[in-house]
């Protein structure tokens, strides 16, 4: 599945570069509060991280089109313990390279658009 995405986007991006009037890059970044739940971690506080990336749509006509991303994103927990009488903290750090592709589907004129990516639906401007 990994490598049919990265090939999708590929394509899309290879195509994008042929004909570069039908797309757009972009530039994208945030913070996360990212919070690991379960048994082993229920005391752990969530670690406060942030997130950047390239973006690229590639619009097929005026109501589709493929968006692709390419997002660094830094998330994990840290713990405080007493082990044996001291205080011990924890830190779990966790990088990930995120490669979303969504198919878009934009509303009118209006500049909106339903995303739809895997168990995620949501509408954006």
């Amino acid at each position: 599945m990994k490598k049919i995405a990265l090939s999708l986007i590929l394509g899309v991006f290879a195509f994008g570069v042929s004909s570069a009037q039908e797309i757009d890059f972009g530039v994208k970044g945030g913070v996360n509060f990212a919070k690991l739940t379960g048994d082993d971690v229920e005391d752990a506080d969530g670690r406060t991280g942030f997130h950047v990336g390239l973006t690229g749509e590639y619009m097929f006509n005026d109501t589709f089109g493929l968006q692709g991303e390419v997002v660094y994103s830094t998330q994990g927990l840290q713990s405080e313990d007493e082990i044996l009488g001291q205080n011990v903290e924890q830190v779990l750090k966790l990088d990930y390279i995120n490669v979303p592709v969504l198919a878009k589907f934009y509303i009118a004129d209006s500049g909106f658009s339903i995303d739809e990516r895997p168990a995620n639906r949501f509408l954006s401007k």
